[in-house]
């Protein structure tokens, strides 16, 4: 199982954000906002977008700058293989 967090280091905060955000009419995901910076000066972001996807355990298991496409096929496989290898056993 994956948990999807939208990031917005925007330094105009919710207000710029926010509008931007709605726009893409997101159905089950939240924005959390981070207009300081400080997770992305944690985790060593230095573009956006990046995507970071964490463990079970909360180890780094993927890294990516860029524009991503989720619903490419290659993608939804690499997701699905990447899910089964972080799973813990039993």
């Amino acid at each position: 199982a994956f948990a999807v967090l939208a990031v917005s280091q925007d330094v105009g905060g919710a207000k710029t954000a926010k509008p931007a955000f709605e726009r893409l009419n997101p159905r089950r995901l939240k924005l959390y906002l981070d207009p300081d910076r400080r997770l992305g000066a944690e985790i060593g972001v230095r573009g956006m977008p990046t995507t970071l996807i964490l463990g079970p355990d909360g180890a780094p298991l993927s890294y990516c700058e860029g524009a991503v496409a989720w619903d490419d096929e290659a993608m939804i496989d690499y997701l699905h293989k990447l899910a089964k290898s972080a799973a813990p056993a039993g």
